[in-house]
């Protein structure tokens, strides 16, 4: 998976006719209080689409586009500002404001794939699952963020929770086996918000291509147009939708 800012009109053009992916979507509504003949029918929608892409799309999932919106706020800050929030020390261990230059997600498992820096700019934050309890200090967060992140991150472990609960009945386990053995009160969750920059050549990516290693990834891309995914080694673009998210299995899913 990729994200690559498109420089102009035409190479978006040649993109729309050559490889837009059509994602198959689940009404997360009809899952919760829909009826079981219509659970049963996401699960085996659910189960034969990450067979075959490993990425779908989440319709009507309570999570709105207000941390989107919180966070152009942030980046349209000065550098000073932002640089408030920047922590000296390993990339995806310390919470906080990391500035462009500093990741090349192409390389994270040691291998020299991109020789450029992705251009990115982003806000990093780990928690633990606590359902209702956070162990951040909301007080280090920008003051823009101390009320959305919060919210974001409890409709967000729901979601994933009902998630768990689609691949219980697609793998037919008993109920809450998923959601027990990997979202515990333990687990550990990551929230990224970035800022894709405009690439300084044609060789460079926004974002480098990789694969999320753990569970599942849930991926607001609204108005966003650049992202792509690899199905049997093949390229193929994503359309942006509003109000939607991508949910994407990290390698601990494939497996």
């Amino acid at each position: 998976m990729y994200v690559h800012t498109f420089d102009n009109d035409n190479h978006q053009n040649q993109c729309d006719d050559m490889c837009l992916l059509n994602i198959n979507e689940i009404d997360m509504s009809k899952f919760i209080s829909g009826t079981n003949e219509e659970k049963k029918e996401i699960a085996l929608l659910f189960d034969k689409t990450f067979h075959e892409y490993g990425i779908i799309r989440l319709m009507n999932t309570n999570i709105t586009s207000e941390l989107i919106d919180k966070s152009k706020e942030f980046f349209s800050l000065n550098l000073e500002t932002k640089l408030k929030y920047y922590v000296n020390g390993p990339y995806y261990e310390i919470p906080g404001y990391k500035p462009t230059g500093l990741e090349s997600v192409a390389n994270y498992k040691g291998q020299k794939k991109a020789s450029y820096s992705d251009s990115v700019e982003a806000f990093y934050n780990i928690f633990k699952s606590q359902s209702k309890q956070f162990n951040f200090s909301i007080d280090q967060l920008p003051e823009l963020f101390r009320d959305v992140i919060p919210d974001y991150i409890l409709k967000a472990r729901q979601l994933i929770t009902y998630v768990h609960s689609i691949v219980d009945m697609a793998l037919e386990l008993d109920e809450n086996t998923f959601d027990k053995n990997y979202t515990n009160d333990n687990a550990i969750f990551s929230l990224r918000l970035t800022k894709y920059l405009p690439t300084k050549n044609e060789e460079q990516l926004a974002f480098g291509e990789h694969q999320d290693f753990l569970g599942f990834t849930l991926i607001q891309n609204d108005n966003v147009p650049g992202l792509e995914v690899n199905v049997n080694r093949t390229w193929f673009r994503v359309e942006s939708k509003p109000d939607t998210l991508l949910l994407v299995g990290g390698e601990f899913i494939e497996r």
